[in-house]
């Protein structure tokens, strides 16, 4: 008789800790909320195609769809793209400082293990990361690289997050995304 109730104190004890994991996300995927604050219908918005003489890049944003930023007068630090309610492509760029824990000028965290990918002219790293979130299977792949201009390296960083069930059309967008980032 102990055996069965020691069992269900087990499993109900498990249960609230399994639900804050799926609800948190595991193996590392994120969802677009917590990649970017901005929404649909806020902050800035970019149509066609987006051009920053700043970072010096063009960025072309797949047909019918619209990329946000930060709300006008913020500084710019990149763009989402919902691809629909699940599925986006957050775009990061920023000046790539050094700082006194990673001693050399780019951001900690393993980049340098991936796929080698070509971003334009620049070689870029490619990484993938897939966890459960409130139930559903995310895929992240996040592609990383410096683009050094006039000795000052930029960071970028490009993260697709969508649904597994979604991975064939999103990463179509993914790919059609990167194949027009032009940087100059």
């Amino acid at each position: 008789m102990r055996l069965p109730r020691l069992l269900g104190m087990v499993f109900a004890l498990s249960v609230p800790v399994f639900t804050l994991a799926q609800t948190a996300g595991d193996g590392g995927a994120i969802a677009c909320q917590e990649a970017s604050g901005a929404r649909p219908g806020s902050g800035v918005s970019y149509k066609n195609q987006v051009e920053n003489t700043d970072y010096h890049f063009v960025a072309k944003i797949p047909d019918g769809l619209t990329a946000w930023g930060a709300g006008p007068g913020a500084p710019f630090h990149g763009f989402i793209i919902y691809l629909d309610q699940k599925a986006c492509i957050n775009f990061e760029i920023g000046i790539d400082v050094e700082l006194p824990e990673d001693g050399h000028g780019q951001r900690a965290g393993g980049r340098e293990l991936g796929q080698r990918i070509r971003v334009g002219s620049f070689s870029a790293i490619r990484t993938t990361s897939v966890g459960v979130i409130n139930g559903v299977g995310f895929e992240n792949v996040r592609v990383t690289l410096d683009v050094v201009r006039s000795g000052q390296p930029n960071y970028v960083e490009i993260t697709l997050i969508a649904p597994v069930v979604e991975k064939a059309s999103a990463e179509a967008k993914l790919q059609e995304f990167i194949d027009h980032l032009r940087f100059m």
